[in-house]
């Protein structure tokens, strides 16, 4: 049946084909090529420089359009793709309709300034869209005003509150200028703090700016007064900056966080350890015993931030049994700072030292107030107060405090010397023992 069907149904369809194919008909075509128009031949000018503008202008012999890119002329030249498609990521990039032996001018006012090459390159196209060569103009600007300090553009601007001590530092000038070397000084008011930056790598140029990334940390809720020589910032002709002097140029800085307390408190101390009983004798033991490796009870420690700690107010403070480390002993004795110039109280740390029952250290206490100790940022102290405990009984098996005094503070000043610090420490317990309520930690600054 199939094989029937295909010999009645293919004959069939090559008929209906070939008549469908062979009208009869002829179908004449009348094609006539279109002819572009070619660009017009183009010019292009510049005229009316100043420190800070000119005039380019162009002049088509025909009807097109023009586009057109701005940029320095030591700049990588734009091919006429981009100039066209307007990507050639230069200072300008436009585009103008002209009529015939019209001439459009464009005023240029944006980023020019004295003494800077600047080059022009324009594409002239066909009403038909065909493109020409790229044609340029150059021009270079005459350089008549010198640079000037914008105070109320800089970053902070001039007599702003409430600036990070730590932030950078943005000097705004009226055209571009370069570092040439030399002091940029900051002193606090109040404090007389001083910071300078000289260093060529402190600074990164932009646009219209200098900016300091890199300084000394300000004094905290100061004003920062900044001063610079002549020539210490040129253009690009050689013109300078003229000096920063007085109360020009200041900004006030804020206080620091507690954090950023604790993160300047870092750094080298000498430390002292005072003894108030039997702990003394039995570290005598320990530290005559050439078997074993215990620390001297006096000397110097670098205090660092504990990793542990994710507010960033805890010190990692140092403990004179840390040769029981191995088995159980902490190597560091941990204090937290606060507001008030007290440390702040925090969990008791289990000790290997036995007497009887485990041991853990925690504050010294008097009549069930816990006085961890004081610390002073700006003298760069810091008095721990520690108390061996039973752990089992809670009772105070002996005491013993750590003074420390910073080699050079955060801002590099010496602190308190180790006496001095040992003698207030001193009387400042005995004040307590002699029956100075708790309020009396809220006073320890003006102590």
């Amino acid at each position: 049946m199939k094989n029937l069907l295909k010999y009645i149904l293919l004959p069939s369809l090559l008929l209906v084909f070939m008549t469908a194919c062979n009208t009869g008909e002829e179908i004449d075509v009348n094609y006539t090529p279109k002819v572009y128009a070619n660009a017009s031949s183009l010019e292009v000018t510049i005229t009316d420089a100043t420190d800070n503008a000119f005039n380019v202008n162009f002049t088509a012999a025909e009807e097109g359009v023009v586009y057109y890119a701005l940029q320095l002329s030591d700049d990588s030249a734009p091919d006429a793709e981009s100039i066209i498609r307007r990507d050639s990521g230069s200072m300008l990039n436009e585009k103008a309709d002209l009529t015939e032996a019209v001439t459009f001018t464009r005023e240029v006012t944006e980023a020019i300034y004295g003494a800077y090459d600047y080059t022009v390159y324009a594409v002239m196209t066909s009403v038909d869209g065909v493109p020409g060569n790229v044609v340029m103009a150059n021009v270079v600007t005459p350089d008549t005003m010198d640079p000037e300090f914008l105070r109320d553009a800089s970053s902070p601007a001039f007599e702003t509150g409430d600036n990070n001590p730590f932030g950078d530092v943005s000097l705004m000038f009226s055209e571009p200028v370069f570092y040439q070397g030399g002091d940029i000084t900051f002193t606090g008011y109040f404090t007389g703090r001083t910071i300078v930056v000289n260093d060529p790598a402190a600074l990164t140029m932009g646009a219209l700016s200098q900016t300091i990334t890199e300084h000394g940390t300000f004094a905290q809720d100061d004003f920062m007064i900044v001063s610079w020589d002549e020539g210490t910032f040129k253009d690009n002709s050689g013109k300078s900056v003229a000096a920063l002097t007085g109360f020009n140029y200041y900004f006030k800085t804020r206080l620091f966080t507690l954090a950023e307390q604790a993160y300047l408190m870092q750094g080298n101390y000498n430390y002292e350890t005072v003894f108030w009983g039997a702990l003394e004798g039995f570290y005598n033991g320990l530290y005559t015993n050439p078997a074993l490796d215990f620390p001297e009870s006096t000397g110097e420690i670098e205090l660092v931030l504990d990793p542990e700690d994710a507010e960033g107010t805890t010190l990692l403070g140092f403990n004179l049994f840390k040769g029981f480390a191995s088995i159980g002993e902490p190597e560091f004795l941990k204090l937290k700072v606060s507001t008030d110039g007290e440390l702040a109280e925090i969990d008791n740390q289990a000790s290997a030292i036995t007497a009887g029952e485990p041991t853990e250290w925690g504050h010294w206490s008097f009549f069930g107030t816990m006085y961890p100790g004081f610390w002073d940022f700006d003298a760069g102290t810091i008095e721990h107060w520690n108390t061996l405990y039973g752990a089992d009984s809670g009772s105070a098996i002996d005491d013993i405090d750590y003074n420390y005094t910073r080699i050079g503070t955060w801002d590099k000043k010496k602190s308190t010397s180790l006496q001095e610090l040992k003698a207030k420490s001193a009387k400042r317990k005995q004040d307590i023992l002699n029956g100075k309520s708790k309020e009396y930690k809220n006073a320890v600054l003006a102590y």
